[in-house]
């Protein structure tokens, strides 16, 4: 899934969500604005 223009990450390996970021493997990725509805909506469905 797409979480900012640079990166794409597998939700299975998210760790932690935060305000604005996901930590996946002790590395705080940002969230982009235009993204984190998608990824709300993909965290409910698993």
């Amino acid at each position: 899934m797409r979480i900012y223009r640079s990166y794409i990450v597998s939700l299975q390996h998210i760790d932690n969500l935060q305000e604005g970021g996901m930590v996946i493997h002790g590395n705080f990725l940002p969230i982009a604005v235009s993204y984190r509805k998608n990824l709300h909506r993909m965290m409910n469905i698993i």
